[in-house]
């Protein structure tokens, strides 16, 4: 039996993380003062731009003669302000596995300084017209460029119409590789589905496909500008919800390919983060569209007088009411918890070594992480051949559907998993080891793949915690011991399964979730480590309740042989 008293104790260190974490709290800035001046956004005129262009170019898609003229038409647009100059970049994307070219149409508004705001729209399409989204968003960019190129500047304006809908942030990508060195991007504002027909929170994305975040300051002043312009809230995660965010790395919208670009960026949504699943002809509305484009205008104002310095915050955080959590503050509880069952298992597995027992017991425990490894190592070897998507983050999940195919595919990668466990014959337990010594060897495993996750990332440690503490189920005797161990095992669950329905319900996944998993591990959204991690804590924990609800009588030569 586990020792249940140097499990009590293993909590102080925890106890100790918890009180870091409350002297490690900062408070969240005000936002920047809306700037003076007498510029008002036109929604008519954003509206009729908007329509304009899907009338010139219904089809945007990058490989359609449509993207070209949708280049061209915002384009001649653009080199009507006589403030600025107008450039074009172009690039290849892989789109659907082709490599098709695709433009950039750049508007640069000087100001008194080298440092820059970005203003982002997309302007290609998916399917439909994209009118309520791309289309509209360019009507916006449209009308912000005329209203801001007739305005004072203290900051360089960088507009850009970008290219390449159906690819992974490659026009962002491009947009920033161009930029001039000596160039300082303060902070970037992405517009998105501003004429929404249904307006849906959040309105303001801060997703991005890593650990860092945008700063607050300027969460902060685009929840003022949304409150103030909009009356519509920001719809911003809780602590919890962004804890989730930060553990599955996975995010729509072009916030977060400028945020791993290591840009400051938001973008103001009329609809969410996920893209809009319908967008065609009469899906506009104008209403929203003034909404959400004197929002994006005030916010680029207020950016412009007295852009963030984000000065003294932390890169990684979660917001807390009005104060945030540093992320290493985090990161140092998270490690903290692993310790509890740590120091029960060592002991088990000292006891083990003593009596002789502990590497049969560790061969076992091993064996059941390699089931967990099986199908990840398919799963890119698939990749490697072209049999698999992997795109990067951010994607537009509406591109990954669930057919025959993918189904063949998740069903060849659970194969592996259980042709893994019936080829090690994992159907029975060793007979040497009692149950307590193996189920010390599979806890010691998912510590150590927990430790593995918090090398790569903390957030996702955080919340695979509960799983290391599976194994104290073997601290209690007899039938007990059988049923505690199962719901102790679902209810550590609950974490990493709240992490995924919460990111598959932002990114709106659906019932395609288990298939847009395997593509975001594919492409890497993802890492290998920590993939690699959960997959195997996962079935250590397997194993952790295999060893509990092994026989009593099960001993020499009542179990699977021992492996010398």
């Amino acid at each position: 039996m586990l020792d249940l008293r140097a499990y009590r104790l293993g909590f102080a260190p925890a106890l100790a993380a918890l009180v870091i974490v409350a002297f490690s709290l900062q408070g969240v800035p005000d936002p920047l003062e809306p700037a003076e001046g007498t510029i008002e956004f036109d929604a008519d005129v954003a509206t009729d731009a908007t329509r304009s262009l899907v009338r010139a170019a219904p089809d945007r898609r990058p490989e359609s003669e449509g993207a070209a003229r949708a280049a061209e038409f915002v384009r001649s647009r653009l080199e009507q302000i006589a403030s600025g100059s107008v450039a074009e970049q172009r690039f290849e994307v892989a789109v659907d596995g082709e490599d098709v070219e695709a433009a950039n149409v750049v508007l640069t508004l000087p100001g008194t300084s080298d440092r820059a705001i970005l203003v982002v729209a997309e302007r290609g399409t998916r399917s439909g017209n994209g009118i309520a989204s791309s289309a509209a968003a360019t009507g916006v960019l449209l009308e912000l460029a005329a209203q801001l190129g007739v305005s004072g500047r203290e900051r360089t304006l960088i507009l850009a119409s970008l290219d390449g809908a159906g690819a992974e942030g490659e026009g962002a990508q491009e947009l920033v590789d161009a930029l001039p060195g000596r160039t300082i991007v303060d902070a970037a504002v992405v517009i998105s589905q501003p004429a929404a027909p249904a307006p849906a929170e959040p309105h303001l994305i801060v997703s991005s496909g890593g650990e860092d975040r945008p700063s607050q300051e300027l969460i902060r002043t685009a929840e003022d500008t949304l409150q103030s312009r909009a009356q519509a809230a920001a719809g911003l995660d809780g602590s919890l919800e962004q804890v989730a965010r930060l553990a599955l790395p996975a995010a729509a919208g072009m916030q977060a390919a400028l945020l791993s670009e290591g840009i400051d960026a938001v973008a103001v949504s009329g609809a969410g983060e996920a893209p809009l699943p319908a967008d065609d002809a009469d899906e506009l509305s104008p209403e929203s569209l003034e909404r959400f484009g004197a929002s994006t205008l005030a916010l680029v104002g207020a950016l412009d007088a007295a852009p963030p310095s984000g000065a003294g915050e932390p890169g990684s955080y979660v917001r807390l009411g009005g104060n945030t959590i540093p992320g290493w503050a985090l990161a140092l509880l998270a490690l903290s918890l692993l310790i509890p069952p740590a120091l029960p298992v060592a002991l088990e597995l000292a006891r083990a070594r003593r009596s002789g027992t502990a590497r049969v017991a560790a061969g076992w425990a091993v064996e059941w992480a390699l089931v967990g490894l099986a199908p990840l190592l398919g799963l890119y070897a698939l990749t490697l051949l072209g049999l698999l998507p992997s795109p990067n983050v951010p994607f537009d999940p509406g591109r990954f559907e669930i057919g025959s195919t993918e189904v063949l595919a998740m069903l060849v990668l659970a194969g592996l998993a259980i042709a893994a466990w019936w080829a090690l014959g994992l159907r029975r337990t060793p007979s040497g080891p009692d149950h307590t010594t193996l189920g010390a060897a599979a806890g010691a495993v998912c510590i150590a793949a927990c430790i593995a996750a918090w090398l790569a990332n903390p957030f996702l440690a955080l919340a695979m915690a509960p799983l290391a503490h599976v194994v104290m189920a073997h601290g209690t005797t007899g039938r007990r011991r059988a049923a505690v161990v199962a719901p102790l095992a679902l209810a550590a669950l609950l974490p990493l399964a709240a992490v995924v329905l919460h990111v598959a319900g932002a990114l709106d996944w659906g019932a395609t979730t288990p298939w847009q998993l395997v593509v975001l591990v594919a492409g890497g959204g993802m890492g290998a480590l920590e993939a690699a991690s959960v997959a195997v804590a996962l079935c250590a924990v397997a194993a952790v309740v295999r060893a509990a609800l092994r026989s009593p009588r099960a001993g020499p030569g009542g179990g699977r042989p021992v492996r010398s």
